[in-house]
């Protein structure tokens, strides 16, 4: 990836990791944060909404443009069999998009495949990626898709063994928001799908999600 080729003037792109555990309003804690997370519902307590956003920064660190973002949910697989009866109950508690993503990956007991992923796992569930259109057709998205779980990990210190997706052609409305676009071609559909192809992920069998097995070596020896 050529910086110039965007503007003579970047001098970097940067990474930034935001997810709703990683910030506390501690002045309002009468406890410590590890009791007040011990005492969140399941659903909250294992599952984690994140945002990646993606900037050009000049050689001072100030910001220059915003290049895209890529949100998700990582999910910590082993709650299915110890919290509650099963994962996908524990979905239709957090959010419709994340029950219509465990009915793809789910057994008829209502427990994760563990060819998808082990109970003692993680997952991490790809919701929007999105790059703006100027900065496309550089590499940026394709980085971004491939490091999503890399940067994460760095930020909160675990890896995932299963990335998930499903390849539906959307549109930006808002500042950090993407719904699906009604109006795609079949040949956008095409192309995004062989861009995840690309990537190494493949269709889940019997549903319209694709899924990627990928092991952070550092994490894997470490035993994390």
């Amino acid at each position: 990836m050529n910086l110039n080729d965007i503007h003579r003037d970047f001098e970097s792109i940067e990474f930034k990791v935001t997810s709703e555990k990683s910030v506390f309003n501690v002045s309002s804690l009468g406890g410590s944060i590890d009791a007040v997370y011990d005492d969140y519902s399941p659903e909250y307590k294992y599952f984690t909404n994140f945002m990646i956003e993606v900037c050009a920064v000049d050689g001072m660190g100030g910001l220059l443009a915003d290049i895209g973002f890529l949100k998700g949910t990582s999910i910590e697989a082993e709650v299915t069999f110890i919290e509650v009866n099963n994962f996908r109950e524990l979905a239709d508690m957090f959010s419709t998009d994340i029950y219509l993503m465990a009915e793809a990956i789910c057994g008829k007991n209502g427990h994760i495949k563990k060819s998808i992923c082990p109970p003692e796992k993680n997952i991490m569930y790809i919701q929007n990626i999105y790059i703006e259109d100027k900065y496309r057709g550089i590499g940026i998205g394709k980085y971004l898709l491939d490091n999503a779980g890399s940067l994460f990990s760095r930020s909160l210190n675990y890896s995932h063994h299963a990335y998930i997706l499903k390849p539906a052609p959307q549109i930006k409305f808002g500042e950090r928001n993407l719904r699906d676009a009604e109006n795609a071609s079949h040949e956008e559909r095409v192309r995004l799908i062989n861009f995840y192809k690309k990537a190494g992920y493949k269709f889940i069998s019997d549903s319209d999600y694709m899924l990627k097995i990928q092991v952070d070596t550092l994490f894997e020896i470490l035993g994390i």
